[in-house]
Protein backbone atom coordinates (compact mmCIF):
# COMPACT_ATOMS: atom_id res chain seq x y z
CA UNK A 1 0.00 0.00 0.00
CA UNK A 2 1.69 3.17 -0.61
CA UNK A 3 0.42 6.45 0.96
CA UNK A 4 0.86 10.11 -0.69
CA UNK A 5 1.06 13.37 1.25
CA UNK A 6 0.37 16.59 0.23
CA UNK A 7 -0.55 20.60 2.19
CA UNK A 8 -3.66 21.76 1.44
CA UNK A 9 -3.22 25.12 0.07
CA UNK A 10 -2.59 28.11 2.77
CA UNK A 11 -3.99 25.92 5.54
CA UNK A 12 -0.93 24.30 7.07
CA UNK A 13 -2.55 20.87 6.92
CA UNK A 14 -1.64 17.70 5.62
CA UNK A 15 -3.66 15.35 3.48
CA UNK A 16 -2.95 11.60 3.81
CA UNK A 17 -4.71 9.43 1.26
CA UNK A 18 -4.53 5.93 0.50
CA UNK A 19 -3.80 4.92 -3.42
CA UNK A 20 -6.05 1.55 -2.70
CA UNK A 21 -8.86 3.53 -1.86
CA UNK A 22 -10.53 2.03 1.30
CA UNK A 23 -12.98 3.31 3.66
CA UNK A 24 -14.60 7.04 2.50
CA UNK A 25 -11.46 7.14 0.30
CA UNK A 26 -9.32 6.81 3.15
CA UNK A 27 -8.31 10.53 3.51
CA UNK A 28 -7.10 12.29 6.96
CA UNK A 29 -6.21 15.10 8.09
CA UNK A 30 -3.19 15.75 10.30
CA UNK A 31 -1.57 18.55 12.11
CA UNK A 32 0.55 20.86 10.98
CA UNK A 33 4.42 19.31 10.86
CA UNK A 34 7.24 21.47 11.65
CA UNK A 35 10.69 20.45 11.21
CA UNK A 36 13.21 19.45 14.35
CA UNK A 37 16.33 20.47 14.66
CA UNK A 38 17.72 17.47 16.13
CA UNK A 39 15.44 15.30 14.21
CA UNK A 40 17.49 15.54 10.49
CA UNK A 41 14.72 15.01 7.91
CA UNK A 42 12.33 13.96 10.12
CA UNK A 43 9.35 16.12 10.98
CA UNK A 44 7.10 16.48 14.05
CA UNK A 45 3.59 17.21 14.95
CA UNK A 46 3.62 21.20 16.15
CA UNK A 47 2.17 21.39 19.40
CA UNK A 48 0.63 24.71 21.10
CA UNK A 49 -0.85 24.06 24.59
CA UNK A 50 -0.96 27.99 24.16
CA UNK A 51 -3.31 27.77 21.44
CA UNK A 52 -5.58 25.05 22.82
CA UNK A 53 -8.60 26.64 24.62
CA UNK A 54 -8.37 26.26 28.30
CA UNK A 55 -11.62 24.00 29.62
CA UNK A 56 -13.70 25.97 33.15
CA UNK A 57 -14.48 22.97 35.41
CA UNK A 58 -17.66 24.81 36.31
CA UNK A 59 -18.67 24.79 32.72
CA UNK A 60 -17.91 21.11 32.72
CA UNK A 61 -19.73 19.94 35.33
CA UNK A 62 -22.71 21.97 34.32
CA UNK A 63 -22.86 20.53 30.84
CA UNK A 64 -22.64 16.94 32.69
CA UNK A 65 -25.41 18.14 34.66
CA UNK A 66 -27.34 19.39 31.67
CA UNK A 67 -26.58 16.06 29.73
CA UNK A 68 -27.50 14.26 32.38
CA UNK A 69 -30.92 15.79 33.07
CA UNK A 70 -31.60 15.33 29.26
CA UNK A 71 -30.72 11.54 28.88
CA UNK A 72 -33.29 11.33 32.18
CA UNK A 73 -36.19 12.98 30.19
CA UNK A 74 -34.97 10.75 27.04
CA UNK A 75 -35.71 7.92 29.06
CA UNK A 76 -38.50 9.07 30.46
CA UNK A 77 -40.54 10.18 27.17
CA UNK A 78 -39.87 6.92 25.87
CA UNK A 79 -41.16 5.03 28.88
CA UNK A 80 -44.19 7.23 28.45
CA UNK A 81 -44.48 6.85 24.95
CA UNK A 82 -44.18 2.92 25.41
CA UNK A 83 -46.96 3.01 28.35
CA UNK A 84 -49.37 5.01 25.85
CA UNK A 85 -48.84 2.92 23.08
CA UNK A 86 -49.47 -0.06 24.93
CA UNK A 87 -52.88 1.39 26.62
CA UNK A 88 -53.85 2.81 23.20
CA UNK A 89 -53.92 -0.82 21.18
CA UNK A 90 -54.21 -3.00 24.33
CA UNK A 91 -57.38 -0.74 26.47
CA UNK A 92 -58.92 -0.76 22.82
CA UNK A 93 -58.36 3.27 22.35
CA UNK A 94 -57.31 2.79 18.46
CA UNK A 95 -60.57 1.09 17.70
CA UNK A 96 -62.89 3.84 19.68
CA UNK A 97 -61.03 6.84 17.54
CA UNK A 98 -61.24 4.83 14.56
CA UNK A 99 -64.82 4.21 15.11
CA UNK A 100 -65.26 7.81 15.87
CA UNK A 101 -63.24 9.12 13.08
CA UNK A 102 -65.42 6.62 10.54
CA UNK A 103 -68.68 8.19 11.98
CA UNK A 104 -67.45 11.70 11.01
CA UNK A 105 -66.64 10.78 7.19
CA UNK A 106 -68.95 10.07 4.61
CA UNK A 107 -69.32 6.41 3.73
CA UNK A 108 -66.94 6.41 0.67
CA UNK A 109 -64.73 8.70 2.53
CA UNK A 110 -62.31 6.31 3.99
CA UNK A 111 -59.22 8.76 3.41
CA UNK A 112 -60.80 11.00 5.10
CA UNK A 113 -61.38 8.80 8.04
CA UNK A 114 -58.01 8.20 8.38
CA UNK A 115 -57.02 11.65 8.30
CA UNK A 116 -59.32 12.43 11.18
CA UNK A 117 -58.03 9.38 12.95
CA UNK A 118 -54.19 10.80 12.43
CA UNK A 119 -55.34 14.25 13.42
CA UNK A 120 -56.95 13.61 16.35
CA UNK A 121 -54.21 10.71 17.42
CA UNK A 122 -51.69 13.63 16.69
CA UNK A 123 -53.17 16.08 18.54
CA UNK A 124 -53.77 13.78 21.56
CA UNK A 125 -50.20 12.82 21.54
CA UNK A 126 -49.01 16.21 21.88
CA UNK A 127 -51.99 17.56 24.63
CA UNK A 128 -50.64 14.50 26.53
CA UNK A 129 -46.46 15.36 25.82
CA UNK A 130 -47.05 18.74 26.39
CA UNK A 131 -45.67 19.06 30.08
CA UNK A 132 -42.59 17.11 29.15
CA UNK A 133 -41.81 19.23 25.92
CA UNK A 134 -42.04 22.21 27.58
CA UNK A 135 -39.79 21.15 30.86
CA UNK A 136 -37.20 19.94 28.74
CA UNK A 137 -37.77 22.49 25.46
CA UNK A 138 -38.37 25.64 27.33
CA UNK A 139 -37.54 25.35 30.41
CA UNK A 140 -34.43 23.48 30.91
CA UNK A 141 -32.27 25.20 27.71
CA UNK A 142 -33.48 28.53 29.69
CA UNK A 143 -32.51 27.01 32.81
CA UNK A 144 -28.81 26.06 31.97
CA UNK A 145 -28.50 29.52 29.55
CA UNK A 146 -28.86 27.88 26.16
CA UNK A 147 -31.66 29.87 24.88
CA UNK A 148 -33.24 32.84 25.16
CA UNK A 149 -36.73 32.11 23.14
CA UNK A 150 -39.70 33.71 24.37
CA UNK A 151 -42.67 31.76 25.83
CA UNK A 152 -45.00 33.04 22.61
CA UNK A 153 -42.17 31.95 20.02
CA UNK A 154 -41.69 28.51 21.86
CA UNK A 155 -45.45 28.18 21.73
CA UNK A 156 -45.87 29.48 18.06
CA UNK A 157 -42.80 26.65 17.45
CA UNK A 158 -44.95 24.25 19.01
CA UNK A 159 -48.11 25.15 16.84
CA UNK A 160 -46.00 24.94 13.36
CA UNK A 161 -44.40 21.58 13.83
CA UNK A 162 -47.76 19.62 13.68
CA UNK A 163 -48.87 21.32 10.77
CA UNK A 164 -46.12 20.79 9.01
CA UNK A 165 -45.73 17.32 9.63
CA UNK A 166 -49.09 16.62 9.25
CA UNK A 167 -48.85 17.67 5.82
CA UNK A 168 -45.83 16.03 5.05
CA UNK A 169 -47.32 12.96 6.70
CA UNK A 170 -51.27 12.54 5.30
CA UNK A 171 -50.28 11.31 1.78
CA UNK A 172 -48.02 8.33 2.63
CA UNK A 173 -50.91 7.98 5.62
CA UNK A 174 -53.45 7.81 2.70
CA UNK A 175 -51.26 5.73 0.80
CA UNK A 176 -50.91 3.29 3.64
CA UNK A 177 -54.74 3.10 4.61
CA UNK A 178 -55.49 2.64 0.26
CA UNK A 179 -53.03 -0.21 0.99
CA UNK A 180 -54.69 -1.86 4.06
CA UNK A 181 -58.07 -0.98 2.86
CA UNK A 182 -58.23 -2.71 -0.61
CA UNK A 183 -62.49 -3.56 -0.30
CA UNK A 184 -62.41 0.69 -0.06
CA UNK A 185 -60.31 2.05 -2.48
CA UNK A 186 -61.60 3.83 -5.35
CA UNK A 187 -61.35 1.73 -8.77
Amino acid sequence: MWTAMRTIEGSGFRVQGSGLGGPRGAFSLHRPMVADPGAGDRATEATSDAAAPALDPARQARAREYAGIRRRLFFLGLGIDAVLLIGFLAGGLSAGLRDFAEGLAPADGWWLALLIYFAALGIGYTLINLPLGYWSGYVLPHRFGLSHESRGLWVADLLKGPGFSASARSFPHASLGAASRPGRCPG
